[in-house]
């Protein structure tokens, strides 16, 4: 994704050489996080680096499945971010999700 620079996690889910959907990579742009599933998940995509224990510091405050018009359900709790997955697969590749971020207010 043009412009966007490494975050502070690399990759999550079991490494895969077969581009399992549960392999996910991230990068960032401003506050827009990208989770980049590297297969189609055929079911809900948990991805355990967004959890509430281990995202302290920002809020969750939308999130869109690039290349898609159907909208993405999503719920945190303490152990990841639980993310619908569109009824269409946008591209073939690798598959994005755009998740918007806020700084926690006090």
């Amino acid at each position: 994704i043009y412009g966007t620079s490494p975050w502070q996690v690399i990759h999550d889910g079991p490494p895969d050489r077969h581009r399992s959907p549960a392999e996910i990579r991230f990068t960032a742009k401003g506050n827009a996080l990208y989770a980049i599933c590297l297969g189609w998940p055929e079911r809900e995509v948990v991805v355990k680096a967004l959890g509430k224990q281990r995202l302290t510091d920002r809020t969750i405050t939308a999130v869109k499945m690039l290349g898609s018009q159907d909208e993405v359900h999503w719920q945190q709790n303490n152990d990841g971010l639980a993310l619908s997955v569109p009824t269409l697969q946008p591209c073939q590749h690798a598959f994005v999700y755009r998740i918007e971020l806020s700084d926690k207010t006090p």
